[in-house]
């Protein structure tokens, strides 16, 4: 097996963990190679050291290969020319079990060679728009030897254009497709679909559209799931909106607000249906599905403030690429996830129709066994609305081991530790907020209270002086009890952040530290 991860060679050195070494890629030393996985930090160094591991698949491709996974960032990632015959020796063999890779390296052509006479296990086509017709031919039309052995599929981005009020119908998920894909491939466990679009539509016509949620809902043993945020819409609301739009008496223009379309206010216990936030659609999903393990729900458009090798984005508070469908979804759809009673790492970002944050309160009341908590961007931008809220929220999660805050103004003060501290079995915590403030007294009282914490990443504003000085402080009183523990505390938005990240070690920025989806990834790269 070959296996290892490539990081920015000329800042943090290359990390191999293989039976290769550098000047052993040649064919006498993969007669035995049955897996090959390699992934990259960003820059043309990596990728051309990754390049000199695969010259040797030019001439020779190992017959007992059956795991090929290549993952390489950025949106173009160097031609290899050798990717064809690597597909048609992988169709000859008929042993694969996981394949990926870049979107440059394979034609739709060659993924039907891949594909055809194998039985695979993973497959991941993440960021591959030009292979979107093939995949679902050769999964739907026999293209594969067995598609039932199919457990983790990714599609993320598969059908990713960038979105605008004329974006084509063609580029949406199509309920249809999906249910066919859940009747082929009935084993699937992990589905990732992020970085998709689907609009439901309503119609009052007999035997109207399926909703998406209905067909996901076939997935009889989903483990865990990426959507969308606009896939949980029921569609939008036109009555409410023509009501609202109806024209004012002249006295009173300028006395009133205007709507806010997509925006409802929600109160626990209260009919959706009533209010405007209708989550039938969900429910479909959530009464069939309630083994889901882990779930992600993700708005169109959403971008971390946390980049990996760069400065801090500087980019515009409003979400960018939202769609009408996704800012409908709010406290009423949070809600509903109550019903995953098995549900132990939530994820959700780039949410703006989550108002006051009352659907968290809700599904973690219910969902006891939560470990892992994700929440970014929810609500307004401009000013976090849901803080009361995600205080209670967090005393609810008694069971929470990781914790993963970005909020542009979040404000870590002497109540958010306080409630943070009931949290015992917290072990990972990682708060980050462009204009986001912290107590550093409340902080070390927390990590003095919460003995399993071993990470602490806060990148928030504050000078660089007091983020050093608290990052001292809390390595200095904590290090010899915590052998692990990992302390980084420092500005967002300072010009040398990079370096900062680079010195953080790997397995924490995957984990936590660097936002990113963990459905149907290679199974080195998903922690749970």
């Amino acid at each position: 097996m070959l296996q290892f991860d490539i990081s920015d060679v000329t800042r943090e050195g290359v990390g191999v963990c293989c039976q290769l070494m550098v000047g052993q890629s040649s064919v006498p030393h993969y007669q035995q190679l049955e897996e090959f996985t390699a992934r990259l930090a960003p820059g043309e160094v990596n990728q051309t050291l990754l390049l000199l591991y695969l010259a040797v698949f030019s001439v020779h491709v190992p017959k007992r290969l059956r795991v090929f996974l290549v993952s390489i960032p950025g949106p173009n990632p160097a031609h290899w020319p050798a990717g064809p015959s690597l597909a048609q020796s992988l169709g000859q063999h008929g042993d694969l079990e996981a394949l990926q890779l870049p979107r440059s390296w394979l034609d739709p052509l060659s993924l039907k060679r891949a594909l055809e006479g194998n039985s695979p296990k993973h497959l991941s086509f993440s960021r591959c728009p030009a292979l979107w017709p093939q995949v679902f031919q050769s999964l739907l039309e026999g293209g594969v030897r067995d598609a039932t052995q199919l457990s983790s599929l990714n599609l993320s981005g598969i059908n990713q254009v960038l979105y605008s009020e004329c974006r084509s119908v063609e580029d949406h998920l199509v309920p249809g497709t999906i249910s066919r894909l859940a009747v082929s491939c009935s084993k699937i466990k992990h589905l990732n679909l992020m970085h998709t679009h689907y609009h439901h539509e309503h119609s009052s016509e007999l035997g109207g559209e399926t909703h998406l949620c209905g067909s996901l809902a076939k997935f009889r043993q989903l483990r865990s799931l990426t959507l969308p945020a606009c896939a949980l819409s029921d569609g939008l609301n036109t009555h409410h909106t023509s009501v609202n739009n109806t024209s004012p008496s002249p006295l009173f223009l300028g006395l009133k607000k205007g709507p806010r379309l997509g925006f409802q206010n929600y109160k626990p216990g209260s009919d959706p249906s009533l209010s405007g936030d209708s989550t039938s659609g969900l429910a479909q999903l959530l009464a069939s599905c309630s083994l889901l393990e882990t779930l992600e729900i993700i708005g169109p458009g959403f971008v971390s403030a946390l980049p990996r090798l760069e400065p801090c984005s500087r980019v515009s508070v409003e979400p960018r690429g939202m769609c009408a469908w996704a800012r409908g979804v709010g406290d009423a759809h949070l809600a509903s996830l109550e019903a995953l009673p098995r549900l132990h790492r939530l994820t959700l970002a780039g949410l703006p129709g989550v108002l006051r944050g009352t659907g968290l309160i809700q599904l973690t009341r219910q969902c006891k066994d939560l470990k892992v908590l994700s929440l970014a961007n929810m609500g307004s931008l401009k000013i976090m609305n849901y803080f009361p809220a995600l205080l209670d929220t967090i005393k609810q999660c008694t069971q929470l081991q990781e914790l993963r805050l970005e909020q542009p103004y979040l404000n870590a003060n002497a109540s958010f530790f306080e409630a943070l501290s009931s949290c015992s079995h917290l072990q990972r915590l990682c708060l980050i907020s462009r204009s986001g403030t912290f107590d550093a007294s409340a902080t070390e009282t927390f990590m003095e209270r919460c003995l399993q914490v071993v990470m602490c990443h806060m990148f928030m504003g504050g000078t660089l002086v007091g983020c050093r000085t608290l990052q001292k402080a809390l390595l200095d009183r904590f290090s010899n009890e915590r052998a692990a523990l990992s302390v980084v505390i420092y500005p967002l938005q300072h010009e040398d952040l990079p370096s900062v990240i680079r010195d953080i070690p790997l397995t924490l920025l995957d984990r936590i530290t660097l936002f990113q989806s963990h459905v149907a990834q290679p199974p080195h790269l998903s922690p749970l």
